[in-house]
């Protein structure tokens, strides 16, 4: 029985682990060999939905401003580094 002060478990939280882990698995496969950028919007926007399905959308959207930030500092330091527009890793 459920308390009146505790929240619902998400749905996606009850699938099995092997369910979570192919879908991770698709996921990083597809982010991985994805160079197309609408599909690569198509595998965010599931990583998104699947995100916010188990709970864990307000922790990423406070974690977001910090990504900005990295994301902001490696695009400012490869525009001075680098003089031939290619980053190679």
């Amino acid at each position: 029985m459920m308390q009146i002060n505790q929240a619902p478990d998400p749905v996606l939280t009850k699938l099995h682990p092997a369910v979570i882990l192919a879908y991770l698995m698709v996921v990083v496969g597809g982010a991985l060999l994805l160079t197309q950028p609408t599909l690569l919007l198509v595998v965010f926007a599931a990583v998104l939905v699947f995100l916010f399905g188990a709970g864990g959308g307000s922790a990423w959207a406070r974690s977001v401003k910090y990504f900005l930030v990295m994301i902001l500092m490696f695009m400012f330091i490869n525009t001075l580094v680098n003089n031939l527009g290619r980053t190679i890793l």
